[in-house]
């Protein structure tokens, strides 16, 4: 229904939650497919400090580590209930890939309303291949240094 108003759907997914277990890969890329989701973000359930989700990890001890370079939510960082860590990490590169793939993104753009238009179709392209590119360096991608110790060697005063 929101398609037939030409507007485009991004969905987002989480993944290692305590129902998922290895099947939610699948399930989630036929989905997506089906219901021509425009442009699909993944990721691993991942407990940010402060959070009670966090707590509840930390208190149940299913933290990896505290490693926090590693909390950008495509590095798994938890002991899932219903998979181990390893598959929940190559269950989420397997996702992005399959719905990057050249087929999945024609298929999605095709099915898609919000595509009918010659500026819908540029968009959703560029955008689908731009995840392309980035699914594709997954999941060796880290935070800039500066995410991860704020601005490490910067001079104590910044020049106008």
């Amino acid at each position: 229904m929101i398609h037939e108003y030409g507007i485009a759907i991004n969905g987002c997914f989480v993944f290692g939650l305590d129902g998922d277990d290895t099947s939610v890969f699948e399930r989630t890329a036929e989905y997506v497919e089906k219901a021509a989701i425009d442009l699909p973000r993944f990721s691993a359930a991942t407990p940010f400090p402060g959070t009670p989700f966090f707590k509840m990890m930390k208190s149940a001890n299913r933290l990896l580590h505290e490693n926090w370079r590693y909390y950008d939510v495509q590095h798994v960082v938890i002991k899932p209930k219903k998979m181990t860590p390893e598959q929940l990490q190559e269950g989420l590169l397997w996702t992005w890939k399959k719905i990057y793939s050249i087929s999945s993104i024609v298929k999605r753009i095709a099915r898609s309303e919000a595509t009918h238009s010659p500026e819908g179709l540029i968009l959703a392209s560029l955008a689908n291949f731009g995840y392309r590119f980035y699914s594709r360096g997954l999941p060796k991608m880290i935070p800039v240094p500066c995410e991860i110790e704020p601005w490490v060697g910067a001079p104590a005063k910044l020049s106008n």
